[in-house]
């Protein structure tokens, strides 16, 4: 019998195999989005080996062979890929940057949990805090009820690596 693998797709942008027994992970695939999906594909052939196909966040499959069973494989293609996976690299640095500079991701600027003491100047204001928990939380002013409500945490955008920028907000599970 040969190895049996086990893989995972996840929202870090990777796919993992792992081995089965050891749980060991053997191999970790960057992709240029968030990895949605993973499974394995049959051999093309009575010797060949398992395929492994993902989809990611950039609305593309991939099937995936062992180095080596690839021949023919587009060099473009390829490269095409790789500098996928490094606009994404580089977009998520420059969004960690500007975080760190109290702007989020998508520009807005983002004001410390200090600034929900003062009042909203209209109903459905809404501004971004950053928490005590060092997590950046969407707040909107009621004027029913005189308050700041949370509307939920603000996460990056899975397309972020792809040029479109933005963020959404994680419903408030309050």
């Amino acid at each position: 019998g040969g190895l049996l693998a086990v893989a995972s797709a996840s929202e870090d942008c990777t796919v993992r195999v792992w081995d089965e027994a050891s749980g060991a992970c053997l191999q970790v695939l960057e992709m240029p989005g968030c990895a949605w999906a993973v499974d394995w594909l049959p051999p093309l052939s009575s010797e060949g080996r398992p395929r492994l196909v993902t989809g990611t966040s950039d609305s593309v499959a991939r099937i995936w062979e062992q180095k080596g069973a690839s021949a023919g494989v587009d060099e473009n293609v390829v490269a095409a890929f790789q500098a996928a996976v490094e606009e994404r690299k580089a977009a998520a640095r420059k969004g960690q940057e500007a975080a760190e500079q109290g702007f989020s991701p998508q520009g807005l600027k983002v004001e410390d949990i200090s600034a929900l003491k003062q009042p909203g100047g209209k109903d459905g204001q809404v501004k971004t805090v950053r928490d005590t928990d060092g997590k950046t939380y969407a707040y909107q002013w009621s004027v029913i009820s005189l308050k700041w409500e949370c509307v939920g945490e603000v996460v990056a955008d899975p397309g972020q690596g792809q040029g479109a920028g933005g963020a959404m907000v994680a419903p408030d599970k309050m």
